[in-house]
């Protein structure tokens, strides 16, 4: 390829220097052209690095979580387990109306009343139940009676109530 260019003299020197100045401009530009590129390549390869190390980290969150929620499940069903298998305290007028008879005698062993005598209560509180609940513990002291003789007197009294309170307020049952 030829390039010419037709110019009177005394144009010559004014287009020579114009012609220098894009030889000039041309060649710098290529210049910074070859330049810009592996600088946009370096660019782009240390963003692929951060990002993939980005990435890297986010995966490595999502483990943990995953990791922390299983343990957290974990210590919630032996927590459940625990609670499971502590005693529950029962108040005692419920455990008069819903024991049963095995337990309550148990539990009256535990009060301090004698076995034949823990018995005799049960089968009362047992009939006495069949009838109706047990509205207050009062309501247990003045229908539960045992056979003395031929004579029925009151099965728990007042005084021995409230040891019986007392004693299952202090004792966890199974």
């Amino acid at each position: 390829m030829v390039n010419a260019l037709i110019i009177t003299s005394e144009k010559e020197q004014e287009a020579l220097k114009q012609a220098n100045v894009l030889k000039k401009t041309k060649s710098t530009n290529e210049q910074s052209e070859s330049v810009i590129e592996p600088i946009d390549s370096i660019t782009l390869n240390t963003e692929n690095n951060k990002f993939r190390l980005l990435e890297k980290q986010l995966d490595n969150l999502k483990s943990e979580l995953v990791q922390e929620r299983q343990e957290r499940q974990k210590l919630y069903e032996t927590i459940k387990l625990f609670e499971n298998q502590m005693p529950k305290h029962i108040a005692p007028l419920e455990a008069f109306n819903n024991l049963s008879l095995i337990e309550l005698i148990f539990r009256l062993r535990t009060a301090g009343i004698t076995d034949k005598k823990a018995v005799q209560v049960v089968e009362s509180i047992e009939k006495e139940r069949k009838k109706k609940k047990f509205e207050s513990l009062k309501d247990v002291v003045e229908r539960v009676t045992v056979a003395s003789g031929k004579k029925r007197m009151k099965g728990i009294s007042g005084d021995k109530m409230v040891d019986i309170v007392d004693t299952w307020s202090r004792v966890l049952f199974t």
